[in-house]
């Protein structure tokens, strides 16, 4: 028999490491649903929020899990509104589901927000285009269908968010490079070579805890020079921002996750990446260089061998994550829509909330375009 408890106190979740562990590999969940990823984002941004954690059994096995917090405000307004836990630095966002029971558990989560009065608008963002779980609510409630919930009737909508991009790699470094554009393969090696004629050259990958420290610094400062020459503001000078980044960096080095390269060039760091490993799944999630470096393309070098790196450890897919950068274009990566659904009651409130969130939907990404034109 399946049934629904919501954990809402914070000991809960810390309660739920084990089978939230289990879940997140049979599941297929990303680094983004992890515990350890949830838990940090919690401690770190989940100021005036509570958790609101949906967990679906079958007898006393966990099938699902809805990561969500409830928070009571937005914009300064007085509304409920049920999200992910993670959103904002998280570049996907979704439910823990075991695919033997994805549309029940679904369902369960689903019948128990109906008869909830927590809430006047769910949020969710960051979805997959792709995710299966997306595809299973769409063929439980159909797209924009309406459904009875307290006080009226609710009705699911989705708009289009973030874009992100990602390639398939393939078994070996030589196939990769025969995938590319002519004149960018020719870039990526001859660029490389003539920083080694002229050049002492290393590429490091962060290997204990002092190096973690030191190579989150180097990419903090590294990555806020970059975007100070191309006039754009940066959430890494946000204290907040780069205290969550140096925790996850942490607890994903103890993981085995932490993928934290550098590339130094006679003994200076000029070039730093920040990404994850999970599955057969690598995710850039942040890189910086010094700009006085750039005539030499050294982000370009360093991105080409950690490709080459992940190509040769047997991961399928080197994900760039959020964003439209016309360089990820360049290495072959796809783009791939990632999807908000917003939930709403028969309720004017709800409504009202609704069409802020759609608004403010629209100038986000219109902001985000224009930045990445820069």
């Amino acid at each position: 028999m399946i049934r629904v408890s919501a954990a809402t106190r914070v000991q809960d979740v810390l309660n739920l490491r084990e089978s939230w562990d289990g879940l997140l590999e049979t599941s297929g969940g990303t680094v983004f649903q992890s515990w350890e990823w949830q838990r940090v984002w919690w401690k770190h941004y989940g100021r005036d929020k509570r958790p609101f954690i949906l967990l679906v059994y079958e007898d006393e096995e966990l099938m699902g899990i809805a990561p969500f917090f409830v928070s009571l405000s937005h914009l300064g307004l007085p509304f409920k509104v049920i999200s992910f836990l993670g959103s904002g630095p998280s570049d996907y966002g979704d439910f823990l589901l075991h695919p033997s029971r994805r549309a029940e558990a679904l369902e369960a989560i689903m019948g128990y927000l109906q008869t909830s009065e927590d809430w006047d608008v769910i949020d969710l963002q960051e979805i997959p285009s792709n995710s299966a779980n997306l595809r299973a609510l769409r063929e439980l409630y159909g797209k924009g269908d309406f459904y009875p919930v307290i006080g009226g009737v609710g009705k699911i909508q989705e708009f289009t968010q973030d874009v992100s991009l990602a390639l398939s790699l393939p078994g070996n470094w030589d196939g990769f490079l025969q995938s590319l554009d002519r004149k960018f393969r020719w870039n990526i090696l001859y660029y490389a070579r003539r920083l080694r004629r002229n050049h002492g050259v290393q590429v490091h990958r962060a290997g204990s805890v002092e190096e973690v420290d030191r190579g989150m610094s180097d990419l903090f400062l590294l990555h806020r020079r970059r975007q100070r020459e191309k006039g754009l503001p940066t959430p890494i000078l946000s204290r907040r921002y780069r205290g969550f980044h140096r925790e996850v960096a942490h607890q994903f080095f103890r993981r085995g996750w932490l993928a934290l390269y550098s590339l130094r060039v006679d003994e200076e760091v000029v070039s730093a990446l920040y990404g994850f490993e999970h599955g057969d799944r690598f995710y850039y999630y942040l890189g910086g260089f010094d700009p006085s470096w750039g005539r030499l393309s050294v982000a370009t070098i360093l991105i080409a061998e950690v490709i080459e790196e992940a190509i040769e450890r047997g991961f399928k897919t080197f994900d760039f994550l959020r964003g439209e950068e016309s360089y990820k274009v360049r290495w072959g990566a796809v783009p791939r829509q990632n999807i908000r659904l917003v939930i709403t009651r028969g309720r004017l409130r709800s409504s009202l909330l609704k069409a802020i969130l759609e608004r403010e939907n629209v100038v986000i990404r219109e902001v985000k375009q224009k930045l990445q034109k820069l």
